[in-house]
């Protein structure tokens, strides 16, 4: 039923899903360019690194799906056109992790060594944190029963509002982290809960156009500006010293 919704919704009416669409797509693409810069200049992640992982593990599973969909309907245009942006997407995102694992390790991971956290041991625990990844799509998508992967498209908007609630709230100052992005990530998660007309999933479908969407819309929203208001009260960022050169302790 949702297949077929989404096939109804992008045949029936092209131009408007895509301009729908819009947001949740190019809005994704947007944040990377802040997680790239902040990784690198600030040494810190706005984010918390288990939230690269989910999506990449996300993003790589669906792009499976939709080129598997875009062979089964000759090439649906709206299938065909998101596997290639999930590809980009994945290479975006490995891309990331590798920036994270050279400039930000210490951040990360520094909590679970001794010492200073070297590249090996940065990736050792991003491949394992893959993997845990991978299995947890895997087993929840199995469980939801989702041929589109529209479903794990809201939980991916969704940890948008959880990742940086708990994490800005440890932080003493805004380093790691933006205003700009903030109010991003409040854009992104209200459009994606919008009503018919204004966000891409009710649009899409009937399916997501329920008091349960739009309780967790709410509240997620809700979620996402607190977290904006966090941000505001921390004091301004540190400088960090010598942030293009690696440490040499932890250069290995």
């Amino acid at each position: 039923m949702l297949l077929q919704d989404i096939l109804n919704a992008y045949t029936n009416h092209p131009d408007f899903m895509k301009m729908v669409s819009i947001v949740p797509f190019m809005g994704g693409f947007l944040i990377w360019c802040y997680f790239y810069f902040l990784s690198v200049k600030d040494r810190k992640m706005p984010i918390p690194f288990w939230m690269y992982t989910f999506w990449f593990a996300h993003d790589a599973t669906a792009a499976v799906v939709f080129y598997r969909l875009a062979e089964q309907h000759n090439g649906f245009w709206f299938f065909q056109s998101t596997w290639i942006m999930l590809v980009v997407w994945c290479v975006v995102e490995i891309v990331g992790m590798c920036l994270a694992v050279r400039f930000a390790r210490q951040d990360i991971w520094g909590k679970y060594f001794a010492s200073p956290v070297t590249k090996k041991q940065a990736t050792g625990w991003v491949l394992a944190e893959i993997a845990a990844m991978f299995a947890v799509v895997f087993l929840l998508r199995g469980l939801m029963d989702d041929d589109t992967m529209f479903k794990w498209f809201v939980l991916t908007n969704a940890v948008m509002a959880i990742g940086p609630f708990y994490l800005w709230r440890t932080r003493t100052d805004r380093t790691g982290s933006s205003i700009v992005l903030a109010i991003i990530f409040v854009i992104i998660v209200a459009n994606n809960f919008s009503p018919p007309g204004i966000g891409m999933f009710t649009t899409a479908s009937p399916y997501f156009d329920q008091p349960w969407f739009y309780f967790a819309g709410v509240v997620l929203t809700l979620m996402t500006i607190s977290n904006l208001f966090v941000l505001l009260r921390l004091p301004s960022k540190k400088a960090v010293e010598a942030k293009w050169q690696q440490s040499p302790a932890a250069s290995r």
